[in-house]
């Protein structure tokens, strides 16, 4: 995943790639991961947030720390400390939840990121 390192010109094309694999072969699922990583490479906050809800929906919680923290990449650069502040703890509250880590540490970045902005 791209995204994991941050780079969202190539997690924008890969997502390209992957929304219409995911949609020939019908995996709704992979099919709103798709949209979701796009969201977040074009900075489309409200978009990738639909994408997500839909993963919810579906049942899923694979990938939602590290989600979340690309969520809260996007809140942090429209300068909505709130919003970061919520979608960092979510995301360490679903990795708790699960046992899922791979989001955990950049999580934990944020976190203390948004900390510092506050004592500022």
């Amino acid at each position: 995943m791209h995204a994991l390192d941050r780079n969202r010109e190539l997690t924008q094309s890969t997502a390209a790639e992957m929304t219409e694999v995911s949609k020939y072969q019908s995996f709704a699922f992979w099919e709103a991961v798709a949209v979701a990583l796009e969201a977040w490479a074009k900075e489309q906050a409200t978009t990738m947030r639909e994408a997500l809800t839909k993963i919810v929906g579906m049942g899923a919680r694979v990938y939602f720390p590290t989600f979340r923290s690309l969520l809260a990449d996007l809140h942090m650069a429209q300068g909505d400390r709130d919003a970061a502040s919520a979608a960092v703890e979510e995301g360490l509250a679903i990795a708790a939840a699960t046992g899922e880590m791979l989001g955990v540490p950049k999580l934990e970045q944020q976190r203390a990121e948004l900390l510092e902005l506050v004592k500022q």
